[in-house]
């Protein structure tokens, strides 16, 4: 009719089926080519879907920090750049590392036999200056208390998951950090993230982070919690610092004497200092 466009139907000179023969569903879909390949109307190759949750594996880094942010790619520092690595987390590991740093360590710190006192053993020396928050992970394989072979430096994991135990696993540094001794302290300390479901069967692990600035040449130590682990080993409890690696000092205490109404000169209250 006058006035009126005319659409002629298509047809397939090898089936010899025109679009009316094809449901309306299909209709305008990708063609299939010999071998498995899509192509738009045309003959160009359809556009390449975004993958969900492509933005969220982007390397970042943490703010004001110069290491990788999330779990997608690798916490460590490479030893020769002083610059986060670059890689992925290894696929399917609960660690935030690689796997050449979960088998070498992080570059950002060292693993060394004490200069001086061969009874402290190894000791953990940062290779750049440390910003406070930097993080690392004590993991290691998860098994219950009783029977731990390395317990001596086992660390709890979740409530009824057992501990770490990072004994004969390559890689993990933390477990030589040394404890402060009686005029040192601590500067870094354990956090509540856990990294591995409560009875989870692979490589677990515990968040660890710097409380302060760690300078480089400079100890990482941590507490291990009481006097009694000396005590009940036989081991006297002593400084670790020494000129080369240096161990943050405990701060003074000042005494002030208070002489409020009602009560004796022999009555003092201490104040620490921050």
């Amino acid at each position: 009719m006058e006035g009126m466009e005319h659409t002629l139907p298509t047809c397939d000179p090898q089936t010899g089926k025109g679009d009316r023969d094809v449901p309306a569903a299909d209709r305008g879909q990708a063609a299939e080519a010999p071998g498995g390949l899509h192509l738009a109307r045309g003959g160009a190759p359809p556009p390449v879907p975004k993958m969900a949750g492509a933005d969220s594996a982007k390397r970042r880094l943490r703010r004001n920090i110069n290491q990788n942010l999330g779990r997608d790619y690798c916490w460590a520092t490479e030893a020769a750049t002083g610059q986060p690595c670059t890689s992925r987390s290894a696929e399917g590991s609960n660690l935030p590392y690689c796997e050449r740093h979960r088998r070498e360590g992080d570059g950002a710190i060292q693993v060394l036999d004490h200069p001086e006192d061969h009874g402290v053993g190894k000791i953990v020396v940062a290779n750049i200056d440390l910003p406070k928050g930097y993080k690392f992970v004590y993991w290691g394989k998860r098994c219950r208390w009783r029977g731990c072979k390395g317990e001596d430096r086992a660390l709890s994991f979740r409530a009824n998951g057992g501990v770490i135990d990072p004994l004969n696993c390559e890689g993990q540094q933390l477990q030589f950090m040394a404890c402060p001794g009686p005029s040192e302290r601590s500067n870094t300390k354990c956090t509540d993230v856990c990294f591995g479901r409560t009875y989870d069967k692979q490589l677990i692990g515990r968040e660890f982070e710097t409380i302060e600035p760690v300078k480089r040449k400079h100890q990482l130590l941590q507490w291990y919690g009481s006097k009694d682990w000396f005590e009940s080993r036989g081991i006297p409890r002593t400084n670790v610092g020494t000129a080369a690696y240096p161990a943050p000092q405990r701060k003074k205490r000042r005494r002030q004497e208070h002489e409020p109404r009602g009560h004796g000169e022999g009555d003092q209250k201490v104040t620490k200092l921050h």
